[in-house]
């Protein structure tokens, strides 16, 4: 365990969870990559394939279905973040604890605890994604209180409606703390999405091949972000339970290991 893994364990500021996960991301950028590449695969696909619904309408395709349909990808996008959170959680506890980090191992975990994981995933999803639709704002409140649900899953065992509470209870008394940071990401996303669909466009209007573009536009950004939304994530778990109950190194180191 390197000293700057090590320093990330302790109380920190917003600007110090964001310092201490880029020190994560560029320790751990392969193991990061590896855990969000699958699912922002997954992502970039089935945008393709619902830009493409959208962008060439049948007589039955009315603007419901492409209201449902960008739902829909939403949903799935934010579900799929969770699960790299839930996992890349673990690979980073594995490595900060002073254990051999590895994806495969956290992998094996991941499957024993799938169905509490999964309930936990839709749960959050809908709740989320709901409230964004709504007026943005009511999504980002959600998505403060509930961003530490994948973490408590895959750390403390708890599932479903039983990780979001706890989740709210670790939030508690630092949501505005949680909220900055989930609105920071939120902006980086935008700014990095912008900035390569922006490239994209130009490539494009030189003649590039359209649909590869697009699919690269919607890729590159959550391969970028996504890596440092799992960091960032861990830290902020870590940095509250910490402040709130006391949190230790060797606590982290028995509860990893109680995993194996």
């Amino acid at each position: 365990m390197s000293d700057e893994t090590h320093s990330s364990f302790r109380t920190l500021t917003v600007g110090g969870v964001f310092r201490e996960s880029l020190l994560l991301y560029r320790e751990m950028w392969m193991q990061l990559l590896a855990i969000v590449a699958p699912c922002s695969v997954i992502g970039a696909v089935v945008y393709l394939f619902i830009f493409d619904q959208q962008s060439n309408p049948t007589p039955t395709t009315s603007g419901t279905t492409a209201s449902l349909g960008t739902l829909s990808f939403f949903a799935l996008l934010i579900f799929l973040s969770c699960a790299g959170i839930a996992l890349g959680t673990l690979v980073i506890s594995m490595r900060v604890s002073g254990g051999a980090s590895s994806v495969g191992k956290a992998l094996l975990y991941i499957v024993d605890v799938f169905f509490p994981l999964f309930g936990t995933l839709v749960f959050a999803s809908i709740a989320i994604v709901a409230g964004l639709f709504t007026l943005a704002i009511p999504g980002l409140v959600l998505y403060g209180w509930f961003c530490l649900a994948p973490a408590v899953v895959t750390i403390e065992g708890e599932g479903g409606i039983g990780a979001l509470k706890r989740s709210f209870v670790i939030v508690k008394g630092y949501w505005n703390k949680a909220f900055f940071v989930v609105v920071l990401l939120a902006i980086l996303q935008l700014i990095v999405g912008s900035l390569i669909y922006l490239l994209s466009e130009m490539i494009g209007a030189f003649g590039g091949i359209t649909e590869v573009n697009e699919f690269l536009s919607i890729l590159l950004p959550l391969l970028i972000v996504e890596p440092l939304k799992i960091a960032t994530t861990t830290l902020l778990y870590y940095d509250l339970r910490i402040r709130k109950e006391g949190y230790t190194i060797q606590t982290m180191a028995d509860e990893i290991g109680a995993l194996s």
